[in-house]
């Protein structure tokens, strides 16, 4: 990357990249522009400055390899470029960090997939080391068509960066991002980092284009044409070269389309160097000189002056061991160019050479071609091989892309088969978390095949099917399918699938309340793994038991058992298994309330699961969702906003819908207005996880209570307990004992305000309250003793019931107040829950305590909180003096109006002061207003 003309203007923009060089605090730059307008001559400038300071500069591009290129090609070329000019350090990185070595060209990936998590740290670990030999710019150039296990490195790279010795710069076409451009999330994610830095690239000004042509054109005699050039080139600096080459070798037409522009400047090229070129432009973004020499069936002797010529030509450059067009727009312009038939001619070659070639990527390169050749079986099994290729790395996401392409390629005959290819994608889906895709796509293959499937494949096939129907709640279906299976894995001829099989009915019959088959199927599987000595092949079903055991208040064999499954799932590679069961161990200690242990096993889970690939599998996204829970209880809501920022991340649908949901509550008891917007966006990914309805449905039953619109918070917690119950096959889910509780509170809000009767909160109320006590009802019909949750929102539920029969009545409201403060400390565990306890007490210390949390969690004063109840808790003459407190009149005028004593009225005023918890008598006026 070496500038070859004057950079004409653009110091803003330089400005700002050498800003951040040195500097930890903005060593990441995001640069952005049109195609050609000079983003690449600016970082060619930047880099060549770099240099001159000391810093070591390496460059690796993007390609547009259809969306199915070879994953963290860019890092693969930066390594190259080690390897060619430094090769003591690039052995010395691949000896310290052989993960990152596997990014080497000609590295061996044959063997076991490597951990996700270690190949990030080790090219995080590999640049900085770097870094600390020599200060190191690196350039990743053109991500609007990286591949997603790029986009994620480099979203890795964007926070892990924290040196002044390493600066990373980014470059994207801005108009190649369409609405649905994968990148646009990402970039919207990075952009709000506060390391990184946009540097937004734009045309050249008239003044300036005229100055660059001016510097082209050094020398010669002023054109006519000049002008026309400019104005033609739109400040375009790649256009204004491309019409000046034009104009310079004497053509008389000026093409009127930037593609005969492009196109003009191979016009003058020798006949092998236009061959060459053609070539190049169906091979895409790069290509080996050995195989443009087998397509275009030349010897090294004529093609190495055909390359000469297409490099001095500056229509080419040399990038590590591949050449590439100097401007990608001239690649693609010659290939619009070619005739169908030259096209298909040279996919063709290309489709014949590349199968003995095995750089990487070759797999991809070789699906494209074959692709575009119309050899579909090699297209078929090239896509396959690339889609396998692609689990090894591990980049699940664009494995779904080639076996995608692969399913729409089949043919009978060909080798995998149909359903071979469907398990293939089912797995990779599974484990990106593509839950629903995986479940559409055994769907389709179960209808397709009917009853024609072998044994074997039938059972994989259901077996992959309810699996992804369950990721998703589809329990019912899941538990069809796993019987459909059962039937035909037989003991005697299946005994391993039959235990994997019986261990997920008895996942399925547990999340449907049938217990005694939960069970039974559980301990099947146990036995027929022991009997198998594949004691692994329990480790699932030991999760359900383990379970069992924990409702019925057997909690130290329920962690042996959860401890067994995870030793045994980790022992054997079974990754999903071991993350269920750390899952679980986390969902034992946040059930039990120790929240620290809690965060431990989720945390854990969460790291297995990026070391492993699966960073989205279904119980890797419900670890994520638990730590916020966990911190939310916790009281501590930044961090809560940190665990759900999925910036830089790119997860798929549920999963983000999954962890924005869980950072609604803390949102929406802040009063974030944006919740409302927040909750639209993810309430339709309830259907797959009730739980996102449930976060939902409280935040904007708290959003709606912050503005006292108490009609629409009952309305949120009647809407979300209809879709729940209906989602998890359960009426009374245990949290219906926490939405019944806050749905009383909204009628006792409502009823205060005067939004409602007497007689409609009563009948509101009862609602709510026998619905709670179902619940409660429902929870110790199951057996097992209550968890201290339950025991705190049962006091809660009562408390409620107390504090409105109080106001009601215009009873004395004491009993309220003991039940609200006994409430209270059954809550000691979750600040803003005690919190809102204590100010219902409605004593002074009680409040004073509770709006110190609120504080503390950053909520402000709330629309809820000064407007309730405590004026219909004083006696009707306490009531009478705060009428006269809001007018404004002293005690002495007070007194005269009511025909009382000043020193009665003194006596009034101190408990109107102590019961609405407030310090003075303006206070006291604007809680009564």
């Amino acid at each position: 990357m070496l500038p070859t003309s004057p950079l004409i203007g653009r110091s803003t923009e330089m400005d700002a990249l050498l800003h951040g060089l040195g500097d930890a605090d903005r060593s990441i730059a995001v640069v952005s522009g049109d195609a050609g307008v000079g983003k690449t001559r600016l970082l060619a400038e930047f880099a060549s400055r770099a240099r001159e300071r000391g810093w070591a500069v390496l460059v690796g591009h993007c390609l547009d390899l259809g969306g199915m290129g070879a994953p963290y090609l860019p890092f693969t070329e930066i390594f190259a470029r080690l390897q060619h000019v430094e090769p003591e350090r690039a052995e010395s990185i691949r000896l310290t960090y052989p993960s990152a070595s596997r990014l080497y060209p000609g590295a061996d990936t044959a063997d076991e997939r490597p951990s996700r998590g270690l190949l990030f740290d080790s090219v995080l670990g590999a640049v900085t080391s770097i870094g600390d030999e020599q200060p190191v710019l690196l350039i990743v150039e053109d991500v609007h068509w990286a591949d997603t296990s790029t986009r994620e490195l480099l979203s890795f790279l964007f926070a892990r960066l924290r040196t002044d010795r390493v600066s990373l710069v980014v470059s994207y076409r801005s108009d190649d991002l369409h609405r649905r451009h994968p990148l646009r999330p990402t970039l919207s994610e990075w952009t709000r980092m506060p390391t990184v830095r946009r540097v937004d690239v734009e045309p050249l000004s008239g003044e300036l284009s005229h100055r660059l042509l001016e510097s082209i054109q050094a020398g010669q005699r002023s054109d006519p044409r000049r002008r026309e050039i400019v104005n033609r080139s739109g400040g375009n600096p790649f256009f204004l070269e491309e019409l000046e080459a034009a104009r310079s070798r004497g053509d008389s037409v000026i093409p009127p389309a930037l593609a005969d522009v492009l196109l003009v400047r191979v016009d003058g090229l020798s006949e092998t160097a236009h061959r060459v070129a053609d070539a190049m432009a169906v091979a895409g973004p790069r290509s080996a000189q050995d195989v443009l020499a087998g397509v275009v069936e030349v010897s090294d002797e004529i093609l190495e002056p055909a390359l000469r010529e297409l490099v001095d030509a500056k229509i080419a450059v040399v990038s590590g061991s591949y050449y590439r067009f100097r401007h990608a727009l001239l690649g693609e312009a010659l290939y619009s160019d070619l005739l169908p038939g030259q096209r298909n001619r040279l996919h063709t070659r290309f489709a014949s050479i590349l199968p003995g070639h095995e750089h990487p990527g070759a797999a991809a390169d070789l699906a494209r071609h074959a692709e575009l050749a119309h050899d579909l079986p090699t297209a078929y099994s090239a896509h396959v091989r690339a889609g396998r290729e692609a689990m090894t790395i591990p980049a699940p996401s664009e494995a779904m892309a080639h076996f995608d392409t692969a399913l729409e390629l089949f043919s009978d005959g060909y080798q995998p088969t149909e359903t071979r290819l469907v398990l293939d994608y089912a797995e990779a889906a599974g484990v990106a978390g593509e839950g629903m895709r995986a479940l559409s796509v055994v769907r389709r293959e179960l209808e397709r095949i009917g009853g024609g499937a072998d044994d074997l494949e039938r059972i994989e096939l259901l077996y992959a099917g309810a699996s992804a129907a369950f990721e998703v709640e589809r329990e019912v279906e899941a538990l069809q399918w796993t019987m459909s299976a059962l039937d035909v894995a037989t003991l005697d001829a299946h005994p391993q699938w039959r235990a994997r099989l019986t261990a997920l009915a008895a996942r399925a019959t547990e999340s449907l309340r049938r217990y005694d088959e939960s069970l039974a199927w559980a301990r099947e599987s146990i036995a027929i793994a022991a009997d198998q000595n594949k004691p692994a092949l329990s480790a699932d079903a030991r999760i359900t038991l383990a379970r069992m055991h924990q409702r019925l208040s057997d909690p130290e064999r329920a962690r042996q058992l959860l401890a067994e499954s995870a030793s045994l799932a980790e022992q054997n590679g079974e990754v999903g298994t071991h993350l269920r069961s750390l899952m679980n161990i986390g969902m034992f200690d946040l059930d039990e309330g120790d929240f620290s242990s809690a965060l431990r096993s989720f945390a854990s889970a969460v790291s297995v699961a990026e070391e492993s690939g699966r960073s989205w599998d279904l119980y890797a996204s419900l670890a994520r969702v638990h730590r916020a829970t966990s911190l939310y209880y916790l009281g501590k809501w930044d961090d809560v906003l940190r665990a759900v920022d999925l910036t830089g991340r790119d997860a798929p649908a549920l999963a983000r819908a999954q962890l924005r949901a869980a950072g609604l509550p803390a949102r929406a008891a802040r009063g974030d207005d944006t919740v409302a917007d927040d909750v639209n966006a993810v309430w339709d990914f309830g259907s797959q996880d009730g739980l996102i309805t449930l976060q939902a449905a409280s935040a904007l039953f708290d959003l709606n209570m912050f503005h006292g619109r108490s009609s629409e918070a009952m309305d949120a917690v009647v809407t979300g307990v209809a879709l729940v119950a209906k989602q998890w096959h359960n009426p009374w889910f245990a949290a219906r004992l926490r939405l019944s509780s806050l749905g009383a509170s909204a009628v006792r809000a409502g009823f205060v305000s005067g939004a409602l009767t007497a007689d409609a909160a009563r009948t509101r109320a009862s609602g709510f309250f026998v619905d709670g006590r179902l619940t409660i009802d429902y929870a110790a019909s199951l057996g097992g003793e209550q968890g201290w949750e339950t025991r705190a929102w049962t006091a809660r539920l009562a408390a409620e019931e107390t504090h409105l029969t109080a106001l009601l009545d215009h009873s004395d409201i004491d009993s309220a107040r003991t039940a609200w403060l006994d409430t209270a400390a059954l809550f000691v565990k979750q600040p803003y829950e005690q919190a809102r306890c204590l100010f219902e007490a409605g004593d002074v210390e009680s409040r004073r305590t509770a709006l110190e949390i609120y504080r503390e969690l950053g909520i402000p004063v709330r629309h809820d909180v000064v407007a309730e109840p405590m004026p219909s808790t004083l006696t009707p003459r306490e009531r009478d003096v705060l009428d006269l407190i809001t007018e404004g009149l002293t005690n002495k005028q007070i007194a005269d109006r009511l025909f009382i004593s000043v020193k009665t009225v003194s006596v009034h005023v101190s408990n109107v002061l102590s019961k609405l918890g407030v310090r003075n008598r303006t206070e006291a006026a604007r809680v009564a207003r």
